[in-house]
């Protein structure tokens, strides 16, 4: 595979028009560059058990592939092609465009990394979104030191900025960010303000312990700070991997990020998330706790997992019951089976009651 696609890219240059490149720059090019990526193929359904309920049928088709060019000793170019669709059993199936995903200039030397380009982020606020900027971090022996800024990115309308430091205390790893967002009045824009994260995360007696608490200022006049406790632990018992999580917002302002699979927030399983049980997505006085089991049985790997979440302000309960088997049938090749049962009620009255089902193939290489 990383043959042909370093012969692909040989002919894309090529019909690029560079033919005024000598064969040799071409050479040394392709001996530079790591291919890596992904074929990734979901088929969804998803059934309504309450009355006049229904079945949907959805997919989820994602292809991507990175080159990575040595440019000189300090410098490598990544560049990212995505495609990714999704059709409802609604929707006329339609050939899907490849965009770019991640194009990027990765500058490393001694303690300092600094990336410049378009990029998944890495803050806490955002579960890997887009930022068009500049980030750097320079290590300080146990320490390191972190620093973004993007002129713009894919969760709010303007600029954002963070700085982190991160280390590691008598066995004890610690972070605390500061992110801060830009705000338009847009109707599409997000308010998510400035928000302060501290992290901890331990191993005492084979027992994993990780807790995170966010605060976030928001910009809109008159709406309370948001906050997010999230509490984790795990460990292993005759070669089953226990775990437990707790998460709680605050009663006023809520999640403290809009994400709902952002580490500031920090939960969702298959179908329950923060936002389930709450208007306008605040997730405000809403608690979580989930459990889960794994268990790895040669190429497979078996789970299940329940979570059940309140919201004290909203009147509202909700739970979700999931099975999943996952089978590595190679190591660049495996097929994950997912069933999950979910139910809501609110002010005491039925609100949802649904089952899901998926297939996932994916392929890495």
């Amino acid at each position: 595979m990383k043959k042909f696609a370093k012969m692909s890219l040989v002919a894309a240059v090529a019909v690029a028009g560079l033919t005024n490149v000598s064969a040799s720059s071409l050479e040394d090019a392709v001996k530079n560059t790591e291919v890596s990526g992904k074929v990734y193929v979901e088929f969804l359904n998803l059934a309504t058990n309450t009355t006049g309920g229904s079945s949907a049928g959805q997919t989820d088709l994602d292809f991507d592939v990175t080159f990575s060019s040595k440019v000189n000793d300090n410098v490598t170019s990544v560049v990212t092609l995505e495609s990714d669709t999704n059709y409802g059993e609604a929707a006329l199936t339609t050939d899907s465009a490849v965009n770019l995903d991640t194009i990027k200039f990765v500058y490393t030397k001694n303690a300092l990394t600094a990336n410049a380009g378009r990029f998944s982020s890495v803050s806490p606020t955002m579960d890997g979104s887009k930022m068009e900027g500049v980030n750097a971090t320079y290590k300080l022996g146990a320490a390191s030191v972190f620093g973004a800024y993007s002129i713009n990115n894919a969760t709010t309308l303007g600029d954002f900025g963070e700085v982190a430091l991160m280390g590691s205390v008598a066995d004890v790893n610690l972070e605390a960010w500061f992110s801060s967002y830009s705000f338009d009045s847009d109707a599409t824009s997000v308010d998510m303000g400035k928000t302060f994260t501290l992290a901890a995360s331990t191993t005492i007696e084979a027992v994993n312990l990780s807790a995170r608490y966010a605060k976030t200022d928001f910009i809109t006049t008159g709406r309370a700070d948001g906050s997010t406790l999230r509490l984790d632990a795990s460990t292993a018992v005759s070669g089953i991997t226990l775990a437990g999580t707790y998460v709680t917002t605050d009663k006023d302002g809520g999640k403290s990020a809009v994400d709902d699979d952002a580490a500031a927030n920090g939960w969702e399983l298959s179908q329950l998330s923060l936002s389930d049980l709450t208007t306008a997505g605040t997730a405000a006085d809403v608690s979580v706790w989930s459990v889960s089991a794994t268990m790895p049985v040669e190429t497979m790997t078996y789970q299940v997992a329940y979570a059940s979440a309140d919201a004290d302000t909203a009147d509202a309960d909700a739970t979700e019951l999931r099975f999943r088997a996952t089978h590595a049938m190679s190591s660049n090749f495996s097929v994950m089976a997912t069933y999950s049962m979910y139910e809501q009620d609110r002010a005491g009255a039925e609100f949802a009651d649904q089952d899901s089902s998926r297939i996932e193939f994916k392929y890495s290489f």
